[in-house]
């Protein structure tokens, strides 16, 4: 048995990564986008820093005049088994993905929230939210507003 050099395309390159290349096209190019966004809030809109929390990475978008504004990616993060509160009322849009929220009280349906939905959430209203699908590939993000003092 003689060994051969891969088969190549007319390109030059072997014929196995273009296959790859045509199945795998739209994970890439998401993979792509997802980095440039993260890039241009960070960079460019002076968003930061980035802290990660067992439950997602949080950014500051914007802090001042008693609002503040936060993104939210959630990928990989395990679900929170206790509930958030807030005293305040907050404001919360999906710009990637989806978002499912369980609400504690028993007469409130789950809710999920895809790309442009919103969701006030009234204050002391207890939930949990995480990616939903929990098996999705790309992360959901999502913009929290809400008051300080």
């Amino acid at each position: 048995m003689t060994d051969r050099p891969p088969d190549r395309s007319a390109e030059g390159a072997p014929k196995g990564f273009w296959q790859w290349m045509r199945h795998n096209w739209a994970s890439i190019i998401a993979a792509g986008v997802d980095y440039l966004v993260m890039i241009c809030c960070v960079e460019l809109l002076g968003v930061g820093p980035v802290t990660a929390t067992p439950f997602g990475d949080v950014g500051t978008i914007f802090s001042g005049s008693g609002i503040e504004l936060v993104w939210v990616s959630k990928q990989g993060e395990p679900v929170d088994e206790d509930w958030f509160r807030s005293d305040d009322v907050d404001l919360i849009l999906v710009v990637q993905g989806q978002l499912k929220f369980e609400f504690e009280s028993p007469g409130q349906a789950d809710l999920v929230l895809s790309v442009g939905d919103v969701l006030v959430l009234g204050a002391g209203e207890r939930c949990r939210a995480y990616r939903w699908p929990r098996e999705a590939a790309a992360a959901t993000v999502f913009v929290a507003a809400y008051p300080v003092r």
